[in-house]
């Protein structure tokens, strides 16, 4: 694709994002180049991408205001400041995040690239009838997917490198809400520059319906979790900005819904940002199991849209002030 072409593509991608932001202020389409401009202006000045753009309603904003927001350009900066190099690699690697957190780690997984036995991918596949396969630096649940584990050398033979998980089963409270999907809460920490550790944002992702990933931006609906109390405590969002009072697949109540076991989650919590003390600012994914809570992986850049699209409160400045 040329230039022109990648141009007019982006015009396209920008002229629709901003005649949908008039259908949702209600304002003449005449002002289509007014919101071009500003969503443009906000990347420059905010690092807002257009997700961000319309999920914080960075349209509806003044300068003051979009400057409180935490957004994907300036995740990467806190990132640094926060993590070290060595722990944002580990945060990254798939793999390596297993290896590093095998205490809080309880499923049989295997890695898999060319160099991997074929006596070990057997003995894998002899234990589970199925599995989950996830590409070692996928993000966005991209890439993620269940299989038959008599599959997985065809997959080896490929020469992708990717992880073989026992497939996680979630506690039957969370299982109702959508049963073909892990259903996992999200917990962003951060520890400030005097060692104490900071909650800034508890979600439940609960898939779409029949899907296998709970991930926000694979159809899935995230709720806003009360760090106090422990509940659901209003809609959740999908990406395409939808509400949801009740789970569009299960019909289950969310508004109120308690997280199993939460106090015991924020202990367990606490333990695993513990843990390195050169990774203090993470959204760490946990699965609630029979057996208790499962480690499904660490984000570096845990997602500034699913951290504030339902309070609509910036929490940029307060990141920093941990620094």
């Amino acid at each position: 694709m040329n230039f022109l072409s990648k141009l007019r593509q982006r015009l396209g991608r920008s002229t629709n994002a901003a005649k949908a932001v008039c259908a949702i202020t209600g304002t003449s389409r005449l002002l289509v180049p007014y919101f071009i401009f500003d969503r443009w202006l906000s990347m420059k000045l905010y690092g807002s991408s257009p997700d961000s753009y319309m999920g914080l309603q960075f349209y509806n904003r003044r300068w003051w205001s979009k400057n409180k927001f935490l957004t994907d350009g300036r995740h990467s900066d806190l990132d640094a400041a926060f993590n070290s190099a060595e722990g944002i690699e580990i945060l990254l690697d798939k793999h390596r995040f297993l290896k590093t957190y095998a205490p809080f780690v309880r499923r049989d997984w295997l890695f898999i690239d060319n160099t991997t036995q074929e006596a070990a991918v057997h003995e894998f596949a002899s234990k589970h009838d199925e599995c989950i396969v996830k590409p070692i630096s996928s993000c966005h649940g991209n890439g993620v997917r269940k299989i038959k584990t008599s599959d997985i050398m065809q997959l080896k033979q490929s020469g992708e490198s990717f992880l073989a998980e026992e497939i996680i089963e979630n506690c039957d409270e969370l299982k109702s809400l959508n049963p073909t999907s892990l259903n996992t809460i999200r917990v962003v920490t951060c520890r400030d520059h005097g060692g104490a550790l900071h909650i800034m944002a508890i979600v439940m992702r609960i898939g779409g319906p029949d899907a296998v990933v709970d991930n926000y931006f694979g159809g899935g609906v995230a709720y806003h979790v009360d760090a106090d109390e422990g509940i659901v405590d209003r809609p959740g969002r999908n990406s395409r900005l939808e509400e949801f009072v009740r789970h569009p697949g299960s019909k289950a109540l969310m508004v109120g819904f308690p997280v199993p076991r939460f106090q015991e989650l924020l202990s367990w919590i606490r333990e695993v940002a513990d843990f390195r003390k050169d990774i203090r600012y993470a959204g760490w994914d946990v699965a609630i199991t029979p057996e208790g809570f499962e480690l499904v992986e660490g984000n570096n850049c845990p997602g500034p849209n699913i951290m504030q699209i339902h309070t609509q409160k910036g929490l940029y400045d307060t990141l920093l002030s941990y620094i």
